[in-house]
């Protein structure tokens, strides 16, 4: 009865935050499916393109505050199945069919993003952002799930040996200061720079290491490093970029993390080893906080490896009509790192003005595993703007929902 009165509260939990270090400052760029990259104005040029604040259509001064935003999603059992039976049982018949759909995936997984711009503003050719974002992965094998769903005696109700393996979880939080400036090269390019500093938060990575239930015992190894300071980890990072406008036209590219020093600091990490066996007479258990160099190599070394990978962008805007601005945007990530964003993009957006008081966006983008759409409008009263935006995106069959809501002054 337990667990099934549990169970989504289980399921949910690995439904984790994910983002980059600095996070997008606009809510318009959101409400484009994250083709901005030739168009972001003001202080958005500080995450997307520096390059932008030397540009000769560049607002004067820009401010944004209360900048919020982000994906979530689980699947095969994805949060609006759960909800239909939050605070209920949940029947076996229904049991049966959600463990029949993870095994058919390979997994129980969640994973999305969060980001939160404290404040960002510009000064002509001059930028600056704060911004505070997490990220997060988890997945939990099919037997994993089972036990969870039926208890150790499984599906059937006759005990059997369940491989609990292939179960992880990884997640952190960044806050991040930015400042960037823009060069105007000649009348019609401008080239720029964004200087950060990173301090990384808490953060956490598990991997199961054997854990078993078998008709006579249950083990569990489930070998955990993490850390729950305010200040884990800490480093630099530069960004780069360049533009080229014409009369109805703009082109831009930029190579996020040129450089980039983040790491954990490993003394502030801490390990247990989540060690937990009873054979039905006697149990033991180690789940002790110890010292971090006592946490199995392999860990050791996927921590302290781990980086903000180099990210190459490029895109384009075009002024089809005077109310009508069309983009298109293309990225790849260049190897493995803690971003875990789309690994490619590549898209199409569009901006509407033809109310004034009311602008419309919309864009899609295939990235990496599957695909993405967002759509978002905004009030615009004298020199402020309110905007919101909504996102679908779907990564290797999981829909992950979003939402991101900002206000600015732009001048």
């Amino acid at each position: 009865m337990l667990c099934r009165r549990v169970l989504p509260l289980l399921l949910s939990l690995v439904a984790l935050p994910a983002a980059a270090q600095l996070p997008q400052a606009s809510a318009e760029g959101f409400g484009m499916a994250g083709n901005y990259a030739a168009l972001a104005r003001g202080f958005g040029a500080v995450a997307w393109n520096p390059a932008l604040l030397a540009a000769a259509d560049r607002p004067h001064a820009s401010f944004g505050a209360l900048t919020a935003g982000g994906f979530s999603g689980l699947a095969p059992i994805d949060l609006a199945t759960l909800g239909e039976w939050s605070g209920r049982s949940v029947p076996a018949v229904v049991r049966e069919r959600w463990l029949d759909r993870i095994r058919a995936a390979g997994a129980q997984t969640g994973r999305g993003e969060v980001g939160a711009t404290l404040f960002a503003l510009s000064w002509r050719n001059v930028g600056v952002q704060v911004g505070t974002s997490a990220y997060g992965v988890a997945s939990l094998s099919p037997d994993a799930a089972e036990a969870i769903l039926f208890g150790n005696a499984g599906r059937t109700g006759e005990p059997r040996t369940l491989d609990l393996r292939r179960s992880s979880l990884e997640a952190g939080a960044f806050t991040t200061g930015a400042l960037a400036f823009g060069l105007p090269v000649g009348r019609r390019a401008a080239v720029g720079v964004t200087g950060k500093y990173i301090v990384g938060h808490p953060m956490a990575r598990a991997a199961d290491g054997g854990s078993a239930i078998t008709p006579d015992q249950i083990g569990v190894d489930f070998p955990m490093v993490y850390s729950d300071r305010v200040t884990s980890g800490a480093g630099v990072g530069v960004d780069v970029g360049a533009t080229v406008a014409g009369d109805r036209w703009r082109v831009g590219a930029t190579l996020l993390n040129a450089v980039n020093t983040f790491a954990w600091d490993t003394e502030r990490l801490t390990y247990r080893a989540g060690a937990l066996h009873f054979d039905g007479a006697a149990s033991s258990s180690d789940v002790d906080e110890r010292p971090y160099a006592d946490a199995p190599a392999s860990m050791r070394d996927a921590v302290e490896s781990q980086r903000f990978a180099r990210v190459a962008s490029a895109g384009v805007a075009m002024a089809w009509a005077p109310t009508l601005t069309m983009t298109a945007d293309a990225r790849l990530r260049l190897g493995e790192g803690i971003d875990l964003g789309p690994k490619t993009h590549v898209g199409v957006g569009a901006e509407w003005r033809g109310l004034r008081v009311v602008p419309l966006r919309a864009g899609a983008a295939a990235i990496h595993g599957g695909w993405q759409a967002a759509a978002g409008t905004g009030l615009a009263l004298g020199a402020f703007e309110l905007s919101v935006s909504g996102a679908l995106r779907s990564v290797d069959g999981a829909t992950q929902r979003g939402v991101m809501v900002g206000l600015v002054s732009v001048r």
